[in-house]
């Protein structure tokens, strides 16, 4: 069967090259159908009546972030079509984690460390790789022997928030190997940089 283009996306000709594709693609210029078709399906996720998304959504709009962290878009993060992998953003969320831990905490090598015990996101816009973007922290919650972190990539042109997260990060003793309570200096160091008492109530 011959392909008919109207105009071809170099994405999609390299791909036609190599015969990975057997069907026949029609790249608008203006109007890109995988843009299109992966939009819908946030703004199905965002529209949904998801009330808990929203009410999470709204929280998050609430705090402030004092730690923000620009991150570098890798080639290798984005498909043939420029979109930033989903997965990705758990990279970027890790890489602002282990920034704020190094800047608010100070823990000792060798003796502690902190773990993820439990991580989830919603994404709500793609982005892509030529997006400029930045991942904003914060603590919200500090228990015995965790504390809650919650997270947001955001797109500093338009302020537009991309993906929400939330993690919950385990005080852990190497040597003796299992958790242990947050040390008292480390949380003193939280609340301060977060600027309120984030120690678990009740």
């Amino acid at each position: 069967m011959p392909y008919l283009f109207i105009q071809i996306h170099p994405f999609m000709k390299m791909l036609i090259q190599t015969q990975i594709i057997h069907e026949i693609f029609v790249y608008v210029t203006k109007k890109c159908e995988y843009c299109k078709r992966k939009q819908n399906a946030y703004k199905h996720l965002n529209v949904g009546n998801n009330i808990n998304r929203k009410k999470k959504h709204l929280k998050m709009e609430e705090i402030e972030y004092h730690h923000r962290l620009p991150m570098q878009l890798r080639f290798t993060d984005a498909d043939q079509f420029g979109h930033i992998n989903n997965t990705a953003y758990f990279q970027y969320y890790d890489t602002a984690k282990i920034d704020y831990v190094r800047q608010v905490c100070d823990i000792p090598k060798g003796n502690y460390a902190i773990f993820a015990a439990h991580v989830e996101a919603d994404f709500l816009a793609q982005v892509h790789s030529t997006d400029h973007v930045e991942v904003q922290t914060a603590i919200t919650e500090v228990g015995t022997k965790s504390f809650t972190l919650l997270q947001r990539l955001v797109d500093t042109d338009t302020q537009e928030v991309k993906c929400i997260g939330r993690t919950i990060m385990v005080a852990y003793d190497l040597k003796q190997n299992k958790s242990m309570p947050m040390l008292p200096e480390w949380i003193d160091a939280i609340c301060k940089f977060e600027g309120r008492d984030v120690r678990r109530k009740g």
